[in-house]
């Protein structure tokens, strides 16, 4: 037996342990947030339109692998993508909360036009993942998501595109965030070729050591970091204890899962 017979399973063995003692030590408080927020965005008078994503049990995981179609066909569109207010507008759609007695599944005209569109990059694509997640959560039988499937593919391999470029040009620093929310909605989609070891061991490298959290912005001045956080949406970053990013964490957290359910 070689050394490397010895070392490598060793230290695949010590990844493992890490990455269960950093799941085992947020899951909790993650399920707390869960809770509190489901609690909150449920009370009379304050009716989130995601609280029915925030129950136990909406989110599962994936039962089948596949990996992306590096030759998987499509025609590139034009026009303006998906901003916030229009993302949390369909997916609301979706959920039914978007007005009181609203049904679910519903796909306003403009969410099936700006939800497969294939020229959107960073966030927006993300988003139009996400959009077709929720609609798998649900059950939705809506005659677009009859190719939810091929849309799915295409975006991760859209989005496998964009993190094997900035991995190419050393830019992951400088895009992590959106560099391990891909890796997190891929994951959850059954894309195991995000699944690299690689990618895991720099996720971890973003994490707080002390904390345990996670801080994903990378500038030489912490102020300018403050900026970039500054310029995300209010409901979607917030510093939390520790002088982390709440979004760094919860895509982190979410990826390192998928690096978990997928090793087993």
């Amino acid at each position: 037996m070689t050394e490397s017979d010895t070392v490598v399973p060793l230290y695949a063995a010590l990844i493992k342990l890490q990455l269960e003692h950093c799941v085992q030590f947020w899951l909790p408080q993650y399920q707390k947030t869960l809770l509190r927020n489901w609690r909150k965005a449920t009370e009379k008078g304050n009716r989130d339109a995601f609280a029915p994503a925030l129950k136990p049990g909406f989110w599962k995981i994936p039962q089948k692998w596949r990996k992306t179609n590096d030759s998987i066909a499509y025609t590139l569109t034009r026009g303006e993508c998906l901003d916030l207010e229009t993302s949390d507008s369909c997916i609301s759609a979706l959920l039914g909360t978007k007005e009181d007695g609203g049904e679910s599944c519903s796909v306003p005209d403009n969410c099936s036009r700006v939800m497969t569109e294939t020229h959107c990059s960073g966030y927006e694509l993300s988003h139009q993942l996400f959009y077709f997640l929720f609609a798998k959560m649900k059950g939705c039988s809506n005659p677009l998501f009859h190719n939810a499937r091929y849309y799915k593919s295409l975006f991760c391999h859209l989005m496998m595109q964009t993190n094997r470029n900035l991995e190419k040009m050393e830019l992951r620093n400088n895009f992590a965030d959106i560099f391990t929310e891909n890796i997190m909605f891929c994951g959850l989609a059954g894309f195991s070729d995000f699944f690299k070891t690689s990618w895991r061991d720099f996720i971890l490298s973003r994490q707080k050591q002390d904390e345990g959290c996670f801080w994903m912005y990378s500038s030489s001045n912490r102020n300018e970091d403050r900026v970039q956080v500054a310029k995300r949406s209010k409901r979607s970053e917030k510093i939390v204890e520790g002088d982390c990013s709440s979004h760094n964490t919860a895509v982190a957290i979410g990826a390192l899962a998928g690096f978990l359910y997928y090793s087993f």
